[in-house]
């Protein structure tokens, strides 16, 4: 995943746990946050429009900043917990190791030297530096293993792309490797947790609004166009949306249904405003699944439903967000059905 979205995503996180944390600054972090979702969305729209993003420098500049700092703003906003903070569950404090008891006495301790230096560290404690050595590397390092062509590969065959399955939740890895994701109810292996942060009907309806200006059918085609050229050119180390539609389409519905599935009593006209907006946006997803559905079977399921002769670089699996994307998006007509039904 992109460095500037992840850093997005976690001082996101932050910044909502501390809102969950305190009252006091509660209403200005939520204000900010929204603010600045509507900001970054209202950039991007622009920019669809703008003369100027012909210049491929201009295109590259949109991917890695307004875009990805977009998709992890949208990914984290109004994730929050009553328990342990979540930016604790990417981040764990460390664990102090315990230390071996032995029988020998102090006196009878022998004199130590650098040729037998090494077990004067706790087994315990040699086992937690190894094991947090290779979670760094593994987790943390912008060539990541999973991202590697082996040596025994094809030569111009895409890697496997990272699932559910292949990525083991493990939120200190996770949400650097798995696209889209977020904290939610829907995320798999995920302990459930209290939602504390209800945004006011009046930060609902900008949410709503923008995300209406987002997801329309040409933002997306122009985001499509340039998120594809930025990709094959190579100019970016790290971005692997070759189309940014599915991608957007699943952060911003999971965005609304995590933010709407706690709330109790809001307007008819806004709730069915949800519903036929969210209604129109399954169709058309069910209408691309049937599209992609056809590809993976030519494809033989192969993750990335590609193979390419550029250089192994990673890519998102269009049929699988989509199918994540819907499924948000039955959940918010449920939530519409039963709030306006009462």
């Amino acid at each position: 995943i992109p460095v500037s979205e992840r850093f997005s995503f976690l001082l996101t996180t932050l910044l909502s746990d501390i809102a969950a944390q305190d009252e006091k600054v509660r209403e200005e972090i939520l204000s900010t946050q929204v603010e600045v979702l509507s900001s970054l969305i209202n950039v991007i729209t622009r920019s669809t429009r703008d003369e100027q993003l012909r210049n491929f420098n201009a295109k590259v500049s949109l991917c890695r900043g307004p875009v990805s700092v977009l998709l992890g703003l949208a990914r984290a906003l109004g994730r929050s917990t009553s328990g342990d903070p979540l930016f604790l569950r990417i981040f764990p404090p460390p664990t102090i190791p315990v230390p071996v008891m032995t029988d020998a006495t102090p006196h009878m301790a022998k004199k130590k030297s650098f040729t037998n230096f090494r077990s004067i560290i706790p087994r315990t404690l040699s086992m937690n530096i190894a094991t947090d050595a290779i979670s760094l590397v593994s987790c943390d390092s912008d060539r990541d293993a999973s991202f590697r062509t082996p040596s025994h590969a094809v030569v111009g065959k895409r890697p496997i792309l990272q699932t559910y399955q292949s990525v083991p939740y493990d939120p200190k890895c996770y949400f650097f490797q798995k696209y889209g994701s977020s904290f939610g109810a829907s995320l798999p292996q995920a302990t459930e947790y209290d939602h504390t942060l209800v945004f006011s009907i009046q930060h609902l309806q900008t949410v709503l609004a923008v995300a209406k200006k987002l997801l329309g059918s040409d933002v997306l085609n122009v985001l499509d166009d340039i998120a594809r050229e930025v990709y094959n050119n190579g100019a970016l180390k790290i971005f692997p949306y070759k189309t940014l539609r599915e991608t957007i389409n699943l952060v911003m519905v999971t965005l609304l249904r995590e933010l709407l599935a706690y709330q109790k009593d809001l307007p008819v006209p806004f709730t069915r405003d949800v519903q036929i907006f969210v209604k129109g946006l399954y169709l058309s997803g069910q209408t691309e699944l049937a599209g992609h559905q056809q590809q993976q079977v030519v494809a033989g399921q192969v993750e990335g439903g590609e193979v390419s002769t550029g250089a192994a670089q990673p890519t998102v699996n269009i049929f699988r967000l989509t199918v994540q994307a819907n499924a948000a998006c039955v959940d918010l007509l449920v939530w519409a059905t039963a709030d306006e039904s009462g």
